[in-house]
């Protein structure tokens, strides 16, 4: 059992650190390049959610 779960603990930290190399490569690549990715960035609000398609999708 204690196998499993050390086997678990890697595999979840391999992930995360693979998924950060990835994300920090586009960054540095874009940083790299001239282009500042941290000033694109969304405002979400509740009016770009479509709730009539959702309570469609929900009620069929």
């Amino acid at each position: 059992m204690k196998n499993h779960d050390d086997r678990d603990s890697l595999y979840y930290l391999f992930s995360g650190i693979t998924l950060a190399s990835f994300f920090g490569a586009i960054f540095l690549a874009g940083w790299l390049a001239g282009a500042d990715w941290s000033a694109y960035s969304i405002e979400f609000s509740w009016s770009m959610l479509n709730t009539d398609t959702l309570k469609d999708i929900f009620t069929n």
